[in-house]
């Protein structure tokens, strides 16, 4: 029972997200300039939702009120560029893809700023991912690609 439970957890999260990008898509092909309305009525709903079904987040935190705004902050700001690009007539895959570029980026910064490794099989990995989207993009450009 606790595995179908899962199973239909793991269901809807997917259909939730890929309906919400989809009507997402639809909302810019629209109303071009809406991204960031639509960016702040997502967070303000968010909000609501933790305040009416979750109050007790407010008062019992593991992390600093301070560096929870700061976290928050950084991740409306990122939400809100990447909404933004959809403005710029990107397409939604193109945009996906170069979302997955970060593994890169936050693999360089972990190493050089905190010092951290990783096995092998990790740098593989984001190598892969990496080429991949080179290669991706290099056909996109060209017009071998469809999207």
């Amino acid at each position: 029972m606790a595995q179908l439970k899962a199973v239909c957890v793991m269901v809807g999260t997917v259909a939730a997200c890929c309906s919400n990008v989809l009507l997402l898509e639809k909302i810019v092909k629209i109303s071009p300039n809406c991204t960031a309305f639509v960016t702040f009525a997502a967070y303000v709903v968010i909000v609501l939702q933790t305040l009416i079904f979750r109050p007790a987040l407010l008062t019992q935190h593991t992390i600093p009120i301070k560096n929870y705004l700061v976290i928050t902050a950084l991740f409306y700001s990122t939400n809100l560029a990447n909404n933004m690009a959809l403005s710029y007539d990107v397409d939604m895959p193109t945009l996906l893809i170069f979302r997955s570029g970060s593994l890169f980026a936050n693999m360089v910064v972990s190493i050089l700023a905190f010092r951290r490794s990783y096995p092998p099989s990790k740098y593989l990995a984001v190598l892969m991912v990496t080429v991949g989207i080179k290669q991706w993009y290099q056909r996109r450009v060209r017009g071998v690609l469809p999207c």
